[in-house]
């Protein structure tokens, strides 16, 4: 992590020395503007867009360290976040905000074929158990964004009403498909372990989880800074907290287990319940994009 604050450092500096020979000019009333007559700042009538920086300075830090892995605290989680805006004033905004988590993964694993080990125990014959995960987690909000500030570093708060729906973003769902069956002959069948699928001695295993579906609302304020490295392109820091009101529904596990003559299947329903919190929403950093 020290090496990449270390290159970002490095970068910021470039783009201060690459700024210094395009140095800004002020008027006595206007916008400030580059040498080159470039706006600075973005004005009335400009949009915006934004994403975390969190990736890019990532990426970049990969490429200076020599483990090649390094990477800020997953303390920053807004990485799936976009943020828009549209200027009604040089120092007013619409704003709204987006967060899509879809997603759908496959984990296949090789186990022992307990057919073939008990028809000769040198087999090294497998099949295979697979398990299938989708989740969902959808935000989406607006709002009014305010900025103060006359010089490249600029000063931004304001609040924005949100909504958010969706299962939950450790998996949603998930079915399993396994190998070996249960039967007589093999009533505790060699199972691999997803780490939320069967119990130690196999006397069950999922076949299929579902997550309780999601609601939640909340008003969020904001506040935080950027910095315009460059015209009409900034590096900020925000930090958004507020109310919220979640409500989630019943979730369900389904297992399967073997009685002595049969397999039986068992469905779990847990309650859902509701919550009214107030905490902090996002911390991120941003990079600024407004043209």
């Amino acid at each position: 992590m020290k090496k990449l604050f270390v290159v970002f450092f490095l970068m910021a500096a470039g783009v201060c020395s690459v700024n210094a020979q395009d140095a800004t000019t002020t008027a006595a009333s206007g916008p400030i503007m580059s040498k080159r007559g470039f706006p600075i700042l973005p004005q009335g009538g400009d949009w915006g867009i934004s994403f975390n920086a969190i990736p890019v300075l990532n990426f970049v830090g990969n490429i200076f360290s020599s483990s090649g892995t390094n990477t800020i605290s997953a303390a920053f989680p807004s990485t799936q976040v976009i943020t828009g805006r549209k200027f009604i004033d040089d120092n007013t905004a619409y704003r709204a905000q987006v967060r899509f988590d879809l997603g759908t993964k496959t984990n296949n694993f090789n186990v022992r074929d307990d057919v073939a080990f008990a028809a000769d125990p040198t087999s090294t014959a497998t099949v295979e158990d697979k398990q299938s995960v989708k989740n969902s987690n959808i935000s989406i909000g607006g709002g009014i964004e305010k900025r103060k500030g006359t010089g490249r570093v600029q000063g931004i708060y304001g609040a924005m009403a949100m909504i958010n729906f969706g299962r939950g973003a450790s998996g949603g769902t998930n079915k399993y498909t396994y190998g070996n069956s249960f039967s007589s002959a093999d009533p505790n069948p060699t199972t691999h372990n997803f780490n939320t699928n069967t119990t130690s001695a196999v006397a069950s295993r999922t076949t299929k989880s579902t997550t309780a579906n999601g609601f939640g609302i909340g008003i969020v304020g904001f506040i935080g800074a950027e910095y315009f490295i460059a015209p009409k392109l900034s590096l900020g820091a925000e930090f958004q907290w507020g109310p919220s009101f979640q409500s989630n529904g019943k979730s369900t596990v389904e297992t399967e287990s073997w009685t002595g003559t049969a397999t039986k299947t068992t469905t779990t329903t847990t309650a859902g319940n509701t919550s009214l919190g107030f905490g902090t929403a996002v911390t991120s950093i941003n990079l600024n994009f407004f043209f």
